[in-house]
């Protein structure tokens, strides 16, 4: 689908996680944030972070993103508040359900296709957390962060109406081959996420989790701090 005469532009960053990293998108970081418009979306690629404590403690972060220019798109990782993100209306937006946390903020809801400006998106939400014995459960990890058998059946399904065919896959995590790639050892969410890889076609895989930027071939992307205009 080409782009429409109104319709904007459409960016990937990685991992924010509450305000931790959230340095990358100031006006000095991400100049041209400064002129785009609520037409423009930024992708976020997991590791969100601004539900986090699933009460009004959040409100300053959800604030923060309210204000920008942009509309924001929000994967979701393995370091998110599933319980609380679970409880957020649901609406319509760029042909399929997405959780509305505030204004021009939008999170995907796995195995979904969404149509961000023109692009065709299937979004694999989760990853597995590394550091779950020095976390506490449903208080600083959700279990809901693994990809499950049911996720990938859902893609699957939705596939279909898109004859097999996407413009990018959004996801968190990377799969079975990008973790050889890096030298570690797939989890349970990657060889799910790598069951599905194979069986329809798509034109970039675009992923955070890492803590890196890097390219992994010429379909795969890996973002943390780099932010990409890639469309």
């Amino acid at each position: 689908m080409g782009r429409g005469e109104l319709m904007g532009r459409l960016f990937c960053c990685g991992d924010t996680h509450q305000d931790i990293d959230i340095h990358k998108l100031n006006s000095t970081n991400f100049k041209i944030g400064n002129e785009l418009t609520k037409e423009d979306i930024l992708i976020i690629l997991g590791d969100w972070g601004a539900i986090w404590s699933g009460d009004c403690r959040d409100d300053k972060m959800l604030n923060w993103w309210k204000n920008r220019n942009w509309t924001t798109f929000v994967v979701l990782g393995n370091h998110c508040n599933y319980n609380a993100i679970k409880k957020l209306p649901t609406v319509e937006k760029f042909f399929g359900p997405v959780w509305n946390p505030c204004e021009s903020v939008f999170i995907a809801q796995t195995g979904n296709i969404y149509n961000l400006n023109g692009k065709t998106c299937l979004v694999i939400n989760g990853a597995d957390s590394q550091d779950k014995n020095l976390r506490k459960e449903s208080i600083s990890w959700w279990p809901e962060e693994q990809i499950t058998e049911e996720d990938i059946q859902k893609a699957k399904f939705n596939l279909k109406r898109y004859s097999n065919k996407v413009d990018y896959l959004l996801t968190h995590t990377g799969g079975v081959n990008v973790c050889a790639s890096l030298g570690f050892k797939p989890t349970i969410s990657d060889v799910r996420l790598s069951q599905i890889l194979n069986t329809f076609q798509y034109d970039y895989h675009y992923l955070g989790h890492y803590h890196i930027d890097k390219i992994i071939d010429n379909k795969t992307r890996i973002f943390y701090n780099d932010i990409k205009e890639i469309y």
